[in-house]
């Protein structure tokens, strides 16, 4: 069996996404959102609004029924399974894509490719840049001043006109 083959087995039906729309995805899911557990909820929610459930897929030559999403205590997102009576989480990073695809399926191919970190680190963690003091010792960065300066002349009053002394 080839290597593709074996993938196919293993993820169900690849839903081919271009890198910027991934990207897109990424970043809608973690608008907001610091830290892993908000960047998990994230994906959680879009989740919850768009992907179409239940839907049939198969688990180990079994057909079973995924119900809903559920986020483990450990920040991981699974799906709830049903077979007859018996109920089973099995992570999202492993459960089998049915075909056709249901409506929403690019959310769980979004989260696989951020859990695994085959996303851009630009997208998956946000730096905050601090304002440093520039040349002129202002305390700020240029575009950081620039901006000030730039709402001062719009609301009408300028840094000389206030006086910091008591």
């Amino acid at each position: 069996m080839s290597t593709k083959q074996k993938r196919e087995n293993v993820a169900g039906q690849r839903l081919r996404l271009s890198k910027t729309r991934l990207d897109d995805l990424v970043e809608e899911a973690l608008v907001d959102a610091y830290g892993e557990s908000e960047q998990v909820t994230g994906f959680y929610t879009m989740m919850e609004n768009d992907l179409r459930l239940p839907f049939e897929t198969e688990i180990l030559g079994m057909t079973v029924n995924v119900e809903g999403i559920d986020i483990t205590e450990d920040d991981q997102l699974v799906a709830v399974c049903r077979k007859d009576k018996t109920k089973q989480r099995i992570s999202l990073s492993e459960l089998r894509l049915p075909s056709p695809l249901p409506k929403g399926a690019e959310w769980i191919v979004a989260y696989r490719c951020w859990r695994t970190g085959k996303i851009s680190m630009s997208t998956r963690v946000r730096k905050r840049v601090p304002a440093r003091s520039d040349q002129r010792g202002t305390g700020l960065r240029r575009d950081v001043q620039e901006a000030i300066d730039h709402r001062s002349c719009l609301v009408g009053w300028h840094r000389r006109d206030v006086s910091w002394s008591g």
